[in-house]
């Protein structure tokens, strides 16, 4: 999503609907405690980057980067003057399984072991978050303007897919041409689809509109003992537009 237009160098704007509003959440751990996604709902685009939120399965604190939201700090508030026509929406999950590693999943992680160690499929939990967990989205507190499944919203951003493999140890070769060695597998699955959902109607978010994305988790999931990690990525897809008509105007200069 680029900076929304708050200067006096304002353009009407032309061309695809190519805009996006990002949120993130984080869900897992690789550590010792519990990890469990109660049953409930998680807001969305309500926080921007610099404010706090909750991994939730842990409750432990992430603080929002410009990797976690698009938003800066406006609390899911369209700015004066702006506004915002959404034309699809999608989700992507990553689900990874790097036990005995670091993934980022709260700010106690500072940096990221990419070393992988094989130890259970992340594909239970996978279909758990597809088939009972819903997203929905509103306008003004009272306007539900969408809801659906979490596959019903396939989503282009990303790599696509599943990939793993089995973990193998190699001998030493006779004579001392090479030690023995391990190798580490890991498994990954990402989702959803191949392009965005298209909307049938648009959505649009005027200025001043409040909005909030909702991840609503219909049966708890349990990821104790798991050790799995990851994130689902909701997108807002459309065109952000600005009301400033008045430096709108183009004057023709002949020469």
């Amino acid at each position: 999503m680029r900076n929304w237009a708050m200067d006096s160098e304002m353009v009407k704007i032309q061309g695809q609907y190519n805009d996006v509003l990002h949120h993130r959440l984080y869900f897992g751990t690789n550590g010792a405690g519990a990890s469990v996604i109660e049953k409930g709902d998680y807001r969305l685009f309500s926080n921007g980057v610099g404010q706090t939120e909750k991994n939730i399965s842990t409750g432990s604190d992430v603080t929002l980067t410009e990797a976690d939201s698009s938003m800066n700090g406006q609390n899911g508030t369209i700015p004066n003057g702006e506004a915002f026509v959404i034309v699809a929406i999608g989700v992507h999950l990553e689900i990874a399984n790097v036990q005995a590693t670091t993934p980022f999943t709260d700010d106690s992680v500072a940096s990221i072991d990419v070393t992988p160690v094989y130890r259970v499929s992340p594909l239970p939990l996978q279909q758990a978050i597809k088939t009972q967990c819903t997203f929905e989205l509103w306008r003004n507190q009272d306007e539900r303007l969408e809801r659906g499944n979490i596959d019903e919203y396939p989503c282009a951003f990303g790599s696509q897919g599943f990939a793993g493999g089995a973990g193998a140890s190699v001998p030493a070769l006779a004579g001392g041409a090479q030690n023995a060695y391990t190798v580490n597998p890991t498994q990954l699955i990402e989702t959803n689809g191949m392009q965005f959902r298209s909307l049938t109607v648009f959505q649009v978010l005027q200025s001043l509109d409040q909005f909030y994305g909702v991840f609503k988790v219909l049966r708890e999931i349990d990821l104790a003992d798991t050790l799995l990690c990851g994130q689902l990525d909701f997108y807002l897809v459309g065109k952000a537009m600005t009301q400033y008509e008045a430096n709108q105007y183009v004057a023709n200069f002949t020469r």
